[in-house]
């Protein structure tokens, strides 16, 4: 008699030790998470998860069948054969606490944090993650606040937003395309499942470059490019079939001044710059010994 009360004191530690058992996965938003009923491979077993206090169960498995006690119209709840329960897209609100019969289990979920850099004026191209099936939301963090942007489904973009200037569009692998970013578009975005931070750096946008050569053999090259600031610069090259070059730069600010440089160089070498301010006030000339003169 002693012997089998021994036993079922013995018995009953097990089990408590099993079922107090804590185990953690940690998984980023997005992925698969599998979470292993502890040491229990057969049998039947019941999965819930810790909601505001209480347990609410997800589902059953039993004999290779399983039944959902919630509702999952996105199919994101599985079990498999070892009694596991697999979460598919996992994202933030799925972090907390699971049971099943054998074990407790602490989920884990991290950001899947992109991080894009641009610079002012350019175009830039956010990814949502590996998702390439829609429907998919992008939003913005602004004070705090998620702001949706657009929606993409079935390939027809829904923006709730205002814009007039059609800055914002979506790309056919759901992505967020966004133009002439400026400093006001950094910022942290969201997509369904992935987190993007997007930085946006001072810098020269090019605008456009133009080459075009001459049947002799002489090659015009034209670049237009714009700062972050409004100043525009125009740099056209031309090199002769011999080998001189004259190469021609124009900065105009956002006020409307103007100033051009026109460097030439013969092909032995020797250069002679120019610089013109708008006004015209001074002209400074440097010739091919260095010697300068001001006119």
């Amino acid at each position: 008699m002693k012997l089998l009360l021994l036993m079922c004191l013995l018995l009953y530690g097990i089990i408590q030790t099993a079922q107090s058992e804590t185990l953690h996965v940690s998984q980023t938003e997005g992925s698969r998470a599998t979470l292993y009923c502890g040491n229990l491979t057969n049998g039947k077993v019941t999965w819930s998860r810790d909601t505001n206090g209480q347990r609410v169960d997800i589902l059953t498995t039993h004999n290779g069948e399983t039944t959902k006690h919630i509702a999952d119209p996105d199919r994101r709840y599985s079990s498999g054969a070892n009694l596991v329960l697999t979460i598919f897209r996992v994202s933030q609100s799925d972090a907390g606490r699971y049971y099943c019969s054998g074990a407790t289990v602490e989920l884990t979920v991290t950001e899947d944090i992109l991080n894009v850099n641009q610079k002012e004026g350019n175009i830039t191209t956010l990814y949502c993650g590996k998702l390439t099936k829609a429907p998919v939301t992008w939003s913005r963090d602004i004070n705090g606040q998620r702001v949706d942007i657009l929606t993409i489904h079935i390939g027809e973009t829904t923006k709730h937003i205002a814009d007039p200037d059609r800055r914002y569009s979506s790309g056919a692998n759901l992505q967020l395309i966004i133009y002439r970013v400026s400093q006001s578009d950094a910022g942290r975005y969201y997509c369904n499942t992935t987190t993007v931070e997007l930085t946006v750096t001072s810098g020269t946008r090019t605008n456009s470059i133009t080459t075009s050569t001459t049947a002799a053999g002489a090659a015009t090259t034209t670049t237009t490019s714009t700062t972050a600031t409004g100043a525009e610069t125009t740099t056209t090259t031309t090199t002769t079939a011999a080998g001189a070059a004259t190469t021609t730069t124009t900065t105009t600010t956002a006020t409307g001044a103007a100033t051009t440089t026109t460097t030439t160089t013969t092909a032995a070498g020797a250069a002679t710059t120019t610089t013109t301010t708008a006004a015209e006030a001074a002209t400074t000339t440097k010739g091919p010994s260095g010697g300068t003169t001001q006119g």
